[in-house]
């Protein structure tokens, strides 16, 4: 039997904000997003907002490899990033998940 890793990397934000409003402003459309007050599947309410984008799940040895794919959306966002940042309305978080199967 063979092992094999997996790994996915994406960028979001969370905390109290429209994420529609990031959306315009970055001109970006994310792959998920929600509100606060959304409900979520089990039928609670989600107390965050949440943007997410650039998620790869192209497994790559180099996790940097699936982080540069990533961030290649972001890069040219970064002073708008920053805007959103100093706002502080939110936490940016670049993730990578590691699964062993």
């Amino acid at each position: 039997m063979s092992t094999r890793n997996s790994c996915n990397t994406y960028f979001k934000i969370v905390g109290n904000f429209n994420p529609d409003d990031v959306s315009k402003l970055l001109n970006l459309t994310p792959e998920k997003t929600w509100k606060i007050g959304d409900l979520r599947r089990n039928g609670t309410m989600y107390d965050f907002a949440l943007w997410e984008i650039g998620r790869c799940t192209e497994y790559d040895v180099e996790v940097e490899n699936q982080m540069r794919k990533t961030i290649a959306l972001l890069l040219d966002k970064i002073q708008l990033l920053n805007q959103i940042r100093e706002e502080k309305i939110h936490q940016e978080h670049l993730y990578g998940e590691e699964h062993y199967l």
